[in-house]
């Protein structure tokens, strides 16, 4: 049998065709997917991942903020004095705006991976990965330095 008759995928259940690399396998499955579609499905997935961190993180940002707010709450209710400063309230906010700034840079490169893929080049950028990598790093030492904070007032 010829193997253009069955890259073709006309050889029954079982079929043979031409992967991306040029080499022959035979699979029972129908044919894969062109690497273009595949070059965009993959962005799309990678585009709902930032978009998903960007969720996460403006929700980890809503939790944080609410939940100092409840906090203070609680203490004047229970007519405690807080002189604290703590920086949970406007880390926070920073992060509640941080997600959608994620998702717009994301939407930026996805758009541009697209065009890229469209003219058949791929440049690497890690500006992205490096922002977000580096503003994880800030919360987290912040919010240790608010946790700390928060710990020493507690003891006499």
């Amino acid at each position: 049998m010829p193997a253009s008759r069955c890259a073709a995928g006309r050889a029954g259940p079982e079929s043979l065709y031409l992967d991306v690399t040029g080499i022959l396998v035979r699979s029972r499955r129908s044919r894969p997917v062109p690497a273009p579609r595949r070059d965009t499905l993959a962005n799309e997935r990678t585009f709902l991942s930032w978009v998903r961190l960007g969720i996460a993180i403006s929700a980890l940002g809503f939790v944080l903020a609410r939940f100092s707010v409840l906090l203070v709450q609680i203490a004047v209710s229970q007519h405690l004095l807080t002189t604290s400063l703590h920086l949970s309230p406007p880390l926070g906010v920073a992060l509640i705006l941080l997600g959608p700034i994620i998702v717009l840079f994301a939407a930026r490169r996805f758009f541009q991976v697209e065009r890229e893929l469209a003219a058949g080049i791929f440049e690497p950028h890690y500006g992205l990965v490096v922002v977000v990598a580096v503003f994880a790093v800030i919360v987290g030492i912040l919010l240790a330095a608010d946790a700390i904070l928060a710990w020493r007032q507690l003891l006499p």
